[in-house]
């Protein structure tokens, strides 16, 4: 991945971040010392740097605003980090926040501020379908921040060539390339899954677009069950592929790092993953190496959008318990212009920002990869960020037993529905 400002001194960085806002910032505040708390879990590399010079370059251009950056490791932070600073007596006024599942608890206990109408004006700077996941009953409770493309179809492009092959277009195109690959001894599709999500999320993507948006959520929130018709569809796909051979059938013991490393191996032509693929690649990968992506072609008979795309949205959310509102969202503007947003990507981050992607130097993989989400009308979280962890590894699980042919589609449904009873009745 091609970090262009990575070697800038942390005072080259902050006047690049000055400058060009100074010339198109008309907004100011009464003079009343202000302080603010800003939490996050971002600790190494260009995007941590970042998460200080922004801030810094806002107390610039707002001399009375004085900001305290406050880190945590991201597993304290996500298990306990967090709640423990909402509780306590100093808590965050804006903080960082995963997916929509924590969002909507968060805002139930007034940790989570309606920014809609302060908002308003300048959300059209936002991909529109990334508005939906920090969106509560149609009023935004958060902003994006950023945005991780969570399945995408990563391919040896030297297997590819062997064989002639093109980008599959569409799900038949798909299963061809996949049979003539299993004819000749390749895997067609590897996984690392030992943790349940890696295969989960892809069936999910394909799930979703089976269904809809709107019933693949109902199902997730337990307002559904899995045991209908349209999901039998989407795991029958899935069914099918698995009795064919075209996965590895010892997947599930799989780490998702190693399944990365074995794909680089050439032990697998397509490896379904997210965007972190390119910044493994550069680091580990074979010099030789050579892989490109392409888009998940639209399932047949699919009732969603055809293009529809999984990514993991990171909101920043403004405290309900803050002083400080409309200055919190002052700073959530700031922190998401089209300037930063352009210097986030170049550190390695997606952003949900309206044609950050174009103007930034990155891995052209990554461009790529950023122009499918661009086309989707609409989008889905990672299941384990946007729903409850149970309902989510219970789904993911039962895919995976349809993909190694431990139960069809429809008992592999029952079999979700019946795990998941409990928690209904709760």
């Amino acid at each position: 991945m091609v970090f262009t400002r990575q070697k800038k001194n942390f005072v080259v960085m902050l006047g690049l971040l000055i400058l060009p806002i100074l010339l198109i910032t008309g907004i100011s505040f009464a003079k009343e010392q202000i302080s603010l708390r800003f939490a996050h879990a971002q600790t190494e590399g260009e995007i941590y740097r970042l998460y200080s010079a922004i801030p810094k370059a806002y107390e610039a251009l707002h001399p009375n605003v004085k900001i305290e950056v406050i880190v945590q490791d991201q597993q304290i932070y996500e298990d306990y980090g967090l709640d423990t600073m909402l509780e306590g007596p100093t808590p965050p006024d804006v903080y960082a926040l995963h997916g929509r599942h924590e969002l909507v608890v968060k805002a139930e206990v007034g940790f989570a501020a309606d920014i809609e109408n302060f908002v308003k004006p300048w959300k059209d700077r936002f991909i529109e379908a990334t508005l939906d996941v920090p969106s509560i009953n149609g009023r935004l409770y958060a902003v994006p921040r950023a945005e991780e493309l969570v399945t995408a179809m990563w391919y040896n492009r030297k297997i590819f060539d062997r064989f002639g092959f093109a980008e599959p277009q569409s799900w038949s195109e798909l299963t061809d390339i996949c049979q003539t690959l299993k004819a000749n001894g390749v895997t067609p599709i590897s996984f690392g899954n030992s943790q349940l999500w890696a295969f989960g999320n892809w069936a999910s993507l394909i799930t979703a677009r089976m269904v809809g948006k709107q019933r693949w959520e109902a199902a997730m929130e337990l307002r559904e069950r899995f045991l209908q018709p349209d999901f039998v569809k989407a795991l029958s796909l899935i069914q099918e592929m698995g009795e064919a051979g075209f996965f590895a059938p010892d997947m599930n013991v799989v780490h998702p790092d190693k399944g990365i490393m074995n794909w680089f191996m050439g032990w697998g032509a397509i490896h379904p993953l997210g965007g972190w693929i390119p910044s493994f690649v550069a680091a580990e990968a074979p010099e030789d190496f050579e892989y490109d992506v392409f888009d998940l072609p639209p399932v047949p008979g699919g009732k969603g959008d055809p293009h529809m795309q999984e990514i993991m949205i990171v909101n920043l959310v403004v405290n309900g318990k803050t002083k400080y509102l409309e200055q919190c969202v002052d700073f959530l503007k700031f922190f998401t212009s089209s300037y930063n947003a352009q210097l986030l990507v170049e550190a390695g981050s997606m952003m949900p920002v309206k044609k950050a992607h174009e103007l930034a130097a990155v891995d052209p993989h990554l461009v790529k990869a950023f122009g499918f989400g661009e086309l989707a009308k609409e989008i889905i979280g990672a299941p384990d960020e946007d729903f409850a962890v149970e309902v989510a590894d219970t789904f993911s699980e039962g895919a995976a037993m349809v993909a190694l042919e431990k139960k069809n589609a429809e008992e592999a449904l029952r079999w979700v529905d019946e795990q998941l009873e409990p928690r209904r009745t709760r």
